[in-house]
């Protein structure tokens, strides 16, 4: 049986009317609050069963009807760590598993030689690893152990070019003039501008604005709408900009990584952002540099 299963909604439900011959389906969600209660061993069993009132020619009634299979055992979840990055990634998040052993599974599990999902064993422990490229994960790997799945971890890989998903069908940012962008340093602070990049075959265009105030050299700066250090900012114009609304998009989470080749800056960044009064997202991953530092 195919289900069509759509949003939650805290709203009560309505009566209808159900036809002879024709059959009910019953979506059952649960929202979950408090779950730090379930911490120290406890937990909570939601029972395999449902009341169903109805009303059959003008006369109310009521019937509980058991359902085993639907039982759950809530108890606390896996312990969740973000750690360090390995060298090409932008995040890494690993759930029951030491960072260490993460990072190193996260090396020797990628780049995968397939496009979807498949396995590999580091340190003779088994993984099973997914890819997914959609909105908001321009590559997102995830590896769990098959026997125990609430042992994973999960890593953002960063793209080499500047790119962009979510408001609009994925782009990938080209440089109209050729160039990599223009970085300016001064009392401590950096910022950098990229050059206009083309949001696919439109006229849609955007421009990336990173900066980092209190600015101490290499390193990682994270970014997000409280940070008062480092900012990431889309600005996309143009007529046909993808669906995606004209403005400026502000970050509400993101890391800036940033470090020097010679006479040149360069890094990575990886950011989910936002336009005031509007529900759209727009993402953005990749590799940015300037030619002064």
């Amino acid at each position: 049986m195919d289900l069509v299963h759509r949003g939650w909604s805290n709203v009560p439900t309505r009566p209808f009317i159900l036809p002879p011959g024709r059959i009910a389906t019953v979506q059952t969600n649960y929202l979950m609050r408090d779950c730090k209660e379930l911490a120290g061993g406890k937990t909570i069993v939601v029972p395999g069963s449902l009341v169903l009132r109805y009303r059959v020619s003008g006369q109310e009634r009521r019937k509980a009807i058991p359902l085993p299979g639907q039982r759950i055992l809530l108890g606390a979840g896996p312990t969740q760590r973000h750690c360090a990055p390995v060298p090409g990634s932008a995040r890494l998040v690993a759930a029951d598993t030491a960072c260490a052993a993460a990072r190193q599974a996260t090396r020797a599990c990628h780049p995968m030689s397939h496009s979807s999902w498949g396995d590999c064993t580091v340190a003779g422990v088994a993984w099973e690893c997914g890819r997914f490229a959609g909105p908001g994960y321009p590559l997102l790997e995830t590896c769990y152990r098959p026997t125990q799945k609430s042992h994973w971890f999960s890593t953002v890989w960063i793209d080499r070019d500047l790119t962009l998903w979510g408001a609009f069908a994925a782009a990938r940012g080209r440089s109209l003039h050729g160039g990599e962008g223009a970085c300016v340093l001064e009392r401590r602070a950096l910022r950098y501008l990229s050059d206009p990049l083309r949001l696919g075959r439109g006229f849609g265009v955007a421009r990336v604005v990173l900066s980092v105030a209190g600015y101490h050299g290499p390193g990682d700066y994270g970014a997000h709408s409280h940070a008062s250090h480092a900012t990431v900012r889309v600005t996309i114009s143009g007529s046909s900009a993808q669906g995606a609304p004209g403005g400026t998009y502000v970050a509400l989470a993101g890391r800036i990584s940033v470090t020097r080749k010679r006479h040149s800056l360069r890094g990575t960044v990886y950011a989910s952002l936002g336009l005031r009064g509007r529900t759209q997202r727009v993402y953005l991953n990749g590799e940015w540099s300037c030619g002064r530092g």
